[in-house]
């Protein structure tokens, strides 16, 4: 699959993060969204600015997700929280494709090699 277009869409934080939670359901994980609309800051008050997309459980892991697009960067405040959960011991990463996940996740045996949506 390429990366410049997702499901026929263009390649939004969206459709990149949605194909990423449909790759890792299929792969056995159990994945909880945080960036959603009004999820985070002021508007929302939910979550903390800054904190990742998603979570990711599956055999014991627990892995924090922040999706970005190709060429865009953590903001500083994500760089902070970031560094507050890897100072707790969390596994955090930062994917820009469903690549992103499969190259990372299947050599472990957590996620698949091939995966077609």
């Amino acid at each position: 699959m390429s990366t410049a277009t997702i499901k026929g869409r263009k390649n939004t934080e969206e459709s990149i993060q949605s194909a990423i939670v449909d790759y890792l359901r299929y792969s056995g994980w159990t994945v909880f969204q945080y960036a959603q609309i009004r999820a985070h800051g002021k508007l929302g008050g939910i979550i903390e600015a800054g904190h990742p997309d998603l979570l990711a459980i599956k055999n014991g892991f627990h892995l924090w997700i922040e999706v970005k697009r190709l060429g865009e960067e953590l903001s500083p405040k994500q760089a902070m929280v970031h560094g507050t959960l890897r100072d707790a011991g969390a596994l955090v990463v930062v994917w820009r494709s469903v690549e992103d996940a499969i190259t990372a996740l299947a050599p472990l045996g957590l996620g698949l090699e091939e995966w077609k949506p």
